[in-house]
C-alpha cells in the first residue's frame, strides 16, 4: 500500500500521551506554566478510552472523613497502600471536582445543591457521585482547548527518544515517536518532559469497554527503564459472559437487589464464602475468585438466580441497567423464569492503577523527564476500592503530574536535541511488519497469548508451575511470533505494535506474580494459601535494563504511616484451592 512517509516534526515543553481524564488534566495544570503543552491520543480526544464510559466516581470525601476513610480504604488494601498518596488524594480531590464544574462538568446534585451520592457494597465511611462521562471529557477537551494545549489524535505513540540514544536510558527522556493511523504518517515529538496518561491494559478480548488500550505507555516507559510496581495485582475480575451468548456489566447490581449467586448443585456461594455467615457478603473480587474456585474443582458452571424476585425489583433492574435486560429479552431468557449461567474472566489489567508505573508525589518517575499519571501509574494501593477511586486517582495525578513536568521543563535549557540515529531505528522497527509478508499476524500472536493467559487456573488462582509454563509461552511468542509479524495496512501496524507491548507487560505481570509468595487480594497462589503480613507487606517493582527484566521489594514504610495493623499475622484468604497450611504459618 502506499505510505505517507513524510516525518511531522512536533516541538513543545510537555508531551502528554493518552487524552483521558489523566491526561486531560495533565495537560491543562501543565498550560498553567507553559504555552508548548501537546496531548497526543491513539485515537479521538473524549471519545476513545475508558472515560467516555463511566457513569459513577468516588466522590470527596468531608475534611471530618479523611482518615476514617483513609482507615477503610487501608485495611480493605490490606495495608499495601502508599498512605501518603492517598491522604493527597483525598484532600485534594474535592478541589478537582470544584474546577472541574465550574468547566461545566455535570456531576448530579440534587435541589439544594448538594452531590448526589451513593454508597457501594462494603462501604462505610465514601461515597461514590454520579456524572456521564463522556460529558465530563467533552467539557475538560473544551478547557484543554481554551487554555492553548496542541492536540493531535489519530497518533499512535510508540516509544520514547533519550539523550543518549538507548533502550533503557542512563539519560533523560527527549521526546517520541509515533504514525498516523489512518494515513501512516510519521511522528516525531520534541519535548523536555513527557507524561504518560495511556490507561489500562486490554488484551483486546472483544469483551468490554475500549478494544484500544493496550498498556503503550507502560511498555514504553518500561523500555526506557522505567520502575513498574504492583503489577502483580492488576488482574481485576469481571462477571460479564450471560449464557455464553454476551456480554454486559451489571453483575453487582444484581447481586445488590437479591440476586443469588449458585454452582451448578444450586448451593449460594455467597453464603458458602463469606466471612459473615449471618450478613453474607463478598467484594464482586472475591466472588469472582469464588466462582472461579468452584468451577476449577468441578462445581460450575455458575449461574445468577434471580427467579425469586419480585415485579417490582426486575422493574428497578430495567430501570439502572436497561441495555443489559434488553440483552436478556433478546436472547430470549426470562428471569422470572431460567437461572443465567455467568462466567468470570479478566477482561483487562491494571484497570484502577493498581500496577503501572512507579511515581513520587508529582508523577516523576526514575527516568529523568518521564512522568505518570492515571491508571498508567502505580496509583496509591488502594486495591479493593481502586475502581472507585480510579477517575478521581485520575484527577488528582494528573493535575500533579502536569505541573511537575512544567515546571520541571524550566530547568532544561534551549531547545531539545533528538538522537537521529535513534529515530531512525526505531522508526524502522515500528514499520518493519509491513514490510514482512507472509508472517505471523497480530491476531495470531494475541490468541497465542491469550490461550495461556486467560484460563482460570493461569488468571485466577496460580502456582509455580503454571507461572513458569505461562511465562515460557509468553517469551515464546515475544521471541518467535512477534519479530516475524506482518501487517497489510496502519490497522494491522497498530495491532502489531499493540501486541508487543501486550507481550512485554504480560511478562512483567506474570514474573512479578511468580516473585510474591502468598495469597492476598487479586493475587492468590495455590501454594500459598494464607495471606502474609510477616513476609509480604512489601512492594514488588520490576525494571528493565540490559540483562532484562529485574524484580526487587520494597517494604511499605508503615513505621512512616499513620494507619498501621494491631499485627502482624498469616491469616487464611477468603478463597483457598487448598485449604492446608503452609510452611510460611
Amino acid at each position: 500500500m502506499n505510505m505517507n512517509t513524510r516525518i511531522n516534526s512536533i516541538e513543545c515543553d510537555v508531551l502528554v500521551v493518552g487524552g483521558g481524564s489523566a491526561g486531560l488534566w495533565a495537560a491543562i495544570r501543565a498550560a498553567d506554566f507553559t504555552n508548548r503543552v501537546t496531548l497526543v491520543d491513539k485515537g479521538i480526544v473524549a471519545s476513545s478510552g475508558i472515560s467516555p464510559l463511566i457513569h459513577f466516581v468516588f466522590a470527596p470525601v468531608p475534611e471530618q472523613d479523611v482518615m476514617p476513610a483513609m482507615q477503610e480504604i487501608v485495611e480493605g488494601a490490606t495495608y499495601l497502600t502508599d498512605q501518603v498518596k492517598l491522604e493527597i488524594l483525598l484532600r485534594e480531590m474535592g478541589d478537582r471536582f470544584r474546577e472541574m464544574e465550574a468547566w461545566g462538568v455535570p456531576f448530579e446534585r440534587d435541589g439544594s445543591g448538594k452531590l448526589v451520592t451513593q454508597k457501594r457494597m462494603g462501604q462505610k465511611f465514601t461515597t461514590c457521585a454520579f456524572v456521564n462521562g463522556r460529558k465530563m471529557v467533552e467539557k475538560m477537551k473544551e478547557r484543554a482547548v481554551r487554555q492553548g494545549v496542541n492536540i493531535v489524535e489519530r497518533v499512535m505513540v510508540t516509544d520514547l527518544l533519550t539523550s543518549d540514544g538507548q533502550l533503557p536510558t542512563g539519560g533523560r527522556v527527549t521526546g517520541a515517536v509515533g504514525f498516523h493511523t489512518v494515513t501512516g504518517q510519521r511522528f516525531i515529538f520534541r519535548a523536555k518532559a513527557v507524561v504518560v496518561t495511556t490507561g489500562l491494559i486490554g488484551a483486546k478480548l472483544h469483551i468490554l469497554y475500549s478494544d484500544n488500550v493496550t498498556g503503550d505507555g507502560q511498555a514504553m516507559a518500561l523500555r526506557a527503564g522505567a520502575d513498574l510496581a504492583g503489577m502483580e495485582f492488576g488482574m481485576h475480575p469481571v462477571f460479564s459472559i450471560w449464557a455464553r451468548k454476551f456480554s454486559t456489566g451489571g453483575q453487582a447490581e444484581y447481586v445488590r437487589a437479591g440476586a443469588k449467586v449458585v454452582n451448578k448443585l444450586g448451593e449460594n456461594i455467597v453464603e458458602k464464602y463469606a466471612p459473615d455467615k449471618k450478613s453474607p457478603f463478598l467484594p464482586r473480587e472475591t466472588l469472582c475468585f469464588a466462582a472461579a474456585k468452584e468451577t476449577l474443582e468441578g462445581r460450575g458452571p455458575i449461574f445468577i438466580d434471580m427467579r425469586h424476585l419480585d415485579d417490582e425489583t426486575l422493574k428497578l433492574m430495567r430501570q439502572v441497567l436497561p441495555s443489559a435486560m434488553k440483552a436478556f429479552d433478546e436472547v430470549g431468557i426470562d428471569l422470572r423464569r431460567d437461572r443465567v449461567e455467568t462466567t468470570p474472566f479478566i477482561p483487562y489489567w491494571n484497570g484502577a492503577g493498581d500496577g503501572g508505573v512507579k511515581t513520587g508525589l508529582w508523577g516523576e518517575s526514575n527516568v529523568k523527564g518521564l512522568y505518570a499519571a492515571g491508571v498508567a501509574a502505580h496509583s496509591a494501593g488502594t486495591h479493593s476500592f481502586s475502581v472507585l477511586i480510579a477517575q478521581p486517582y485520575a484527577f488528582v495525578s494528573g493535575h500533579r503530574a502536569g505541573e511537575g513536568a512544567a515546571k520541571y521543563t524550566r530547568v532544561i535549557p534551549g531547545e531539545v536535541e533528538i538522537n537521529n540515529v535513534q529515530v531512525e531505528r526505531l522508526l524502522s522497527e515500528v514499520f518493519a511488519p509491513l514490510r514482512r509478508e507472509g508472517g505471523h499476524t497480530p491476531d495470531q500472536a494475541y490468541h497465542a497469548l491469550n490461550k495461556v493467559i486467560v484460563p482460570l487456573e493461569s488468571s485466577f488462582i496460580k502456582n509455580e508451575e503454571r507461572i513458569r509454563a505461562t511465562l515460557a509461552e509468553i517469551r515464546r511468542v515475544q521471541h518467535e511470533e512477534i519479530p516475524r509479524l506482518s501487517a497489510r495496512d496502519t490497522h494491522g501496524l497498530v495491532k502489531a505494535n499493540e501486541v508487543k507491548n501486550f507481550a512485554l507487560l504480560a511478562e512483567a505481570t506474570f514474573a512479578c506474580a511468580l516473585v510474591r509468595q502468598e495469597s492476598r487480594l487479586c493475587h492468590l497462589r495455590e501454594e500459598f494459601p494464607y495471606r502474609d503480613d510477616v513476609n509480604w507487606l512489601q512492594w514488588i517493582v520490576i525494571r528493565l535494563d540490559k540483562k532484562g527484566l529485574g524484580v526487587r521489594m520494597e517494604p511499605v514504610p508503615l513505621d512512616k504511616y499513620p494507619i498501621k495493623p494491631k499485627a502482624r499475622l498469616v491469616l487464611p484468604v477468603a478463597i483457598q484451592l487448598n485449604a492446608r497450611k503452609t510452611s510460611a504459618a
